[in-house]
């Protein structure tokens, strides 16, 4: 798998941006990348994306050098591992209100 751009654009302060998508084509995901965006997150939460259409996406974000986010439907520790098994490089967690909604995704 190649290096996390997003992660590394981050981690030397600069600004990223990045659409997200709720389609499952890849088309879209290769514009994204075209267009010149970081990143593209990838709906599971309000969408009708399901784990092996992000897995597909995450292989073609990989191929034309955007990073892919899944965006989980809840806080979920087996959604998050299963988000990172597929080829995420970030995972997205929904609904995080409070200081222990974040500590139990970290």
């Amino acid at each position: 798998m190649s290096d996390n751009l997003l992660k590394n654009k981050l981690a030397q302060g600069e600004a990223a941006i990045g659409p997200f998508v709720n389609l499952s084509s890849g088309a879209l995901i290769e514009i994204a990348a075209y267009a010149g965006f970081d990143f593209v997150i990838l709906d599971t939460e309000h969408g009708p994306l399901d784990i092996p259409t992000c897995e597909d996406l995450c292989r073609v974000a990989h191929g034309v050098g955007i990073t892919p986010i899944v965006r989980i439907r809840e806080n979920d520790a087996a959604q998050v591992l299963r988000a990172l098994d597929i080829g995420a490089g970030g995972v997205q967690v929904p609904q995080i209100c409070t200081k222990a909604d974040a500590e139990a995704v970290v």
